[in-house]
């Protein structure tokens, strides 16, 4: 994908978005300019979460994928202000992955979305050396897609760190 470089596209779209968009398979989009190119690259990654459960069958398959290479995974949620029950959320799911891959270094942060959810990601993703950001996305129709783009589409448009899209079941 451009990345950052396709912002004159955003207004009509991209290919990777409308593969990631119907695609039932996981996507693994790196963009022109991305400083890692491969999975083998990969050392910090950075998993996206809403809470929901689609997210535990999207984590496993992204494990498959990087089981053979030793990451540290931060388990994160984008919120408008601290909450209390945010936290309390990220530290049981980091305790279950934890058990259920106990070679994987974890660790849970709460993204502040003091601006709009991708300026806020891409700050997050500068300050910690992430090297792809993971997310888990379920089918959308096309009004949807049109006037609320989700996360992943946005983030095509806005970084150079490679997106594994995991579509959700």
């Amino acid at each position: 994908t451009r990345g950052k470089s396709a912002k004159d596209l955003e207004m009509i779209g991209s290919v990777t978005a409308e593969v990631m968009d119907g695609c039932k398979t996981p996507i693994f989009a790196v963009p022109e300019d991305a400083k890692v190119r491969n999975l083998s690259e990969i050392k910090r990654i950075v998993f996206l979460t809403n809470f929901q459960e689609r997210e535990f069958k999207a984590f496993d398959i992204m494990m498959k994928f990087l089981k053979p290479y030793p990451v540290k995974l931060f388990l994160a949620h984008i919120a408008k202000k601290d909450d209390v029950w945010n936290e309390i959320k990220l530290s049981g799911l980091q305790k279950y992955l934890t058990e259920s891959n106990p070679r994987l270094q974890t660790e849970y942060k709460l993204i502040d979305q003091s601006e709009s959810s991708e300026v806020s990601l891409e700050k997050f993703v500068d300050e910690n050396n992430i090297d792809m950001i993971s997310l888990s996305s379920s089918r959308r129709n096309l009004f949807a897609r049109m006037f609320n783009p989700g996360i992943a589409r946005r983030m095509l448009f806005h970084s150079d760190t490679p997106i594994l899209v995991v579509k959700g079941f």
